[in-house]
């Protein structure tokens, strides 16, 4: 852990550790259930017992003497009222060996989190000393003991009474008191403040009146109360100089007590109060009261700022811009100015705030009208305010940084949650995509998420692209107004075409912030307007290939731009869109390639089974007739044109996979006539016999056979043709009709090369095995 300025902090544990070390008054707590749960080391020893023979204790408590029980539950009793004296109460309290002493306490709650009280905060300082003291300076008051002193100005000759010498330590028999003997038994600290208030009382000035500090001899420290006058000659030269001075050791000691308690009770009340900003102004005022200024503040000093303020705003701002106080502060030294020339201020009293580390956090600053306004004494009890301020900032900070820290992970707790809830939305949304899930609902669920899960509201929407069109189809925008989306479904993309269509056409993001006055959404303002859409950013949603497939859009009803949350999400599932939209695509094209597919399969087995029946007639002619040299001539034929047909397949892989190119070739378009000729005048020499024709395989020879077998059946109904089935392949019969003699030689043959092959195709149905002859 480690301060603002980087140096290393003590841990909570250690600076409790210290502050029970070096804290005199006994502290004590007491639970809301009336059980004392905690009394520190001081507190032992100023009641002489254990801790153990303490804690776990109600009460009333072992050091509470029966006499004193009423007192010290009214004590409490008023605590709790809320109407007990700021400087606490004086109570006595028994030892463990019975012997009583005299406490002041001072009683405050422990406040939790909402406020409420969770136990009290006792400190008990033992006043037994300071009490008999009180009695024995009463005495000293009736007996009037203080001394008195001369000195001559002229001759330097300085007399001291016996109580002088007394007050010094010093022996009337040995010691010769002078000017310069008085000086040097004054602590080198006041000495300076001494010899400027004899100077101006010499001059006229002033009177002499001051508090000073001297060394005895046994090395203790006194302190004096010394007023002198100057007796002067008749032209105001001074001759004789002459006072009192009184001992107030014991007074001081026991002002400095009471003012340890006010600095302890105000100590208590920083400790309770762990907000920055309220601990800043507490201090500031407190401190202010202390040293009865007119004017303080607290400076900050890594920026030389006045972050807490009391008194005159004039006076603050004074403060504020005197460099020579800031130089100060920051060197970490007390400023203390009688006569400053401080605009609005003649006194000005500038104590550092300091950590226990060395550190300078700050410093309190504080300003009056009138000259020497803060003494010695305000400026002791601003250092040790100052000093418990440090204490109190240093735990308001660790504190602060304690609930910084909560509310940090907090925080990191509450975006893992919904990092966890985005990914379970999406791990649905893959989950539907795997199953085969219509896009529509895949889609929506994507577009909800997003509206859920943001931390303000939004409206999503998903736009398809259509590339053959190059407009936007409706994909997704369960939030969106149904009249707008009807309106921008097919809208063409565009450079200027709203957030969406530039999105599109650009690929690229588009934000506009305020749909009023963006120059994109000139043509769509009046209809987004309409619908209480103020602003639309736009991402494009990509193929793995980097294609554009559509548009995840984000509407709000308030001129902004996404935060950094909501871009987090869209990036999130944007993403996911891209998976089940592309999945749908590849999907539709493998189904049209599976239906092109079986179409090209069914043509293939149709196409390969035309060369068969050839084949197979010839064999049957055969058998039925002793000469075979036409029918093996037919077969060879037939076989030939299915090794050809098997050779084009082949050729048609070799071309899909790149390893052949085609190359255009004339053909002799009369001759494959003449080819086809010589099957239907076979038909047509033997009237009895089935001829196979049919196919759809793209070669000149098909397509032939087909015209002229319509030609033959059209030619003065020499020919009939007759389309049946014979198992699962169509055949053809071929023969005269009745009535009607059979045609010439060669008249088929003769129609046929007479047709342009142009002017006739046949189309086949390869699922139902049916044949349509139609003319084109």
């Amino acid at each position: 852990m480690t301060s603002d300025h980087g140096a290393s902090r003590p841990s909570a544990s250690a600076m409790l550790s210290a502050i029970e070390r070096a804290t005199q008054a006994g502290l004590s707590v007491v639970d809301a259930d009336g059980v004392q749960r905690y009394v520190n080391p001081a507190f032992c020893r100023m009641l002489g017992f254990d801790a153990q023979e303490l804690l776990g204790a109600t009460a009333p408590f072992a050091y509470w003497p029966p006499e004193e029980r009423g007192r010290i539950e009214a004590a409490f009793a008023s605590t709790i009222a809320g109407d007990a004296p700021a400087d606490g109460f004086e109570l006595r309290f028994c030892r463990k060996d019975g012997a009583r002493i005299d406490v002041q306490l001072l009683v405050a709650p422990i406040l939790g989190d909402g406020g409420e009280e969770e136990g009290w905060l006792a400190s008990v300082q033992d006043i037994t000393a300071r009490k008999r003291a009180e009695a024995q300076l009463a005495d000293a008051q009736r007996l009037a003991g203080i001394g008195s002193w001369e000195w001559e100005v002229a001759t330097g000759q300085v007399t001291w009474s016996s109580e002088v010498f007394r007050q010094h330590g010093q022996d009337p028999e040995t010691f010769e008191p002078s000017y310069e003997a008085f000086l040097s038994r004054i602590l080198e600290e006041d000495r300076p403040r001494v010899q400027e208030a004899l100077r101006k009382a010499l001059e006229g000035d002033e009177d002499y009146a001051i508090e000073l500090r001297i060394r005895r001899p046994d090395g203790t420290i006194g302190v004096q109360q010394t007023l002198g006058r100057i007796e002067r000659d008749e032209a105001g030269r001074p001759l004789r100089m002459f006072g009192t001075s009184q001992d107030i050791t014991e007074r001081k000691r026991l002002e400095q007590e009471r003012l340890g308690d006010t600095v302890h009770r105000i100590a208590i009340s920083f400790a309770q109060e762990l907000d920055e900003g309220r601990l800043l102004q507490r201090i500031t005022d407190e401190a202010m009261a202390l040293a009865d200024a007119h004017a303080g503040a607290l400076i900050r000093c890594d920026d030389s700022r006045c972050v807490a303020r009391a008194g005159s705003e004039a006076l603050v701002d004074a403060i504020g811009a005197d460099e020579s106080i800031l130089e100060a502060i920051r060197g970490g030294r007390v400023l203390r100015t009688t006569e400053r020339a401080l605009p609005g201020a003649a006194s000005v009293l500038a104590v550092p705030i300091q950590s226990r580390n060395g550190d300078v956090l700050g410093g309190l600053v504080f300003a009056h009208p009138e000259p020497h306004r803060f003494s010695d004494r305000h400026e002791r009890l601003t250092v040790a305010l100052a000093a418990h301020a440090a204490v109190a900032l240093d735990n308001a900070r660790l504190y602060g940084e304690v609930r910084r820290s909560e509310e940090q992970a907090h925080a990191a707790r509450a975006e893992a949650e919904r990092t966890a809830a985005i990914l379970a939305d999406q791990r649905v949304a893959l989950e539907q995509i795997a199953s085969g899930a219509e896009l529509a609902p895949t889609l929506d669920g994507l577009v909800r998420a997003i509206e859920r899960h943001a931390l303000r509201r939004l409206r999503g929407s998903v736009l398809l692209l259509d590339r053959e069109s190059g407009t936007l189809r409706h994909g997704a925008a369960p939030s969106l107004p149904g009249p707008y989306n009807e309106a921008i479904h097919g809208v063409t993309i565009g450079p200027a075409v709203g957030s969406c269509g530039t999105a599109a056409h650009d690929d690229r993001e588009v934000l506009v912030e305020d749909i009023a006055t963006d120059p994109l959404w000139v043509d769509f303002a009046d209809l987004a307007l309409a619908h209480g859409l103020r602003a639309c950013w736009s991402t494009p949603i990509r193929a793995a290939d980097g294609r554009v497939l559509g548009t995840f859009a984000i509407y709000y009803d308030e001129p902004r731009a996404p935060t950094a949350d909501e871009r987090q999400i869209v990036q999130m599932l944007n993403r996911t869109a891209a998976i089940a939209i592309e999945r749908k695509r590849v999907e539709q094209e493998l189904q049209v390639a599976n239906q092109r597919k079986d179409e090209f399969l069914a043509l293939l087995g149709h196409e390969l089974r035309n060369p068969l029946a050839p084949i197979l007639t010839a064999l049957e002619l055969m058998e039925e007739r002793g000469g075979h040299d036409a029918e093996r001539a037919a077969i060879d034929r037939h076989v030939r044109h299915m090794i050809q047909l098997v050779d084009d397949l082949l050729d048609i892989s070799r071309i899909t996979r790149g390893k052949v190119e085609l190359e255009r070739r004339p053909v002799d378009r009369l001759g494959l006539v003449h080819v086809a000729a010589r099957v239907v005048q076979e038909a047509r020499e033997r009237p009895a016999h089935r001829r196979v024709l049919g196919g759809r395989l793209r070669r000149l020879p098909q397509p032939l056979l087909g015209l002229v077998g319509i030609t033959a059946r059209d030619v003065e109904g020499a020919l009939d043709e007759r389309l049946r089935l014979l198992g699962s392949r169509p055949i053809v019969d071929l023969h005269p009709p009745l009535g009607h003699p059979q045609p010439p030689p060669g008249y088929v043959a003769e129609m046929a090369a007479g047709c342009s092959t142009a002017l006739w195709c046949r189309r086949v149905d390869p699922r139902r095995g049916v044949r349509r002859l139609r003319a084109r």
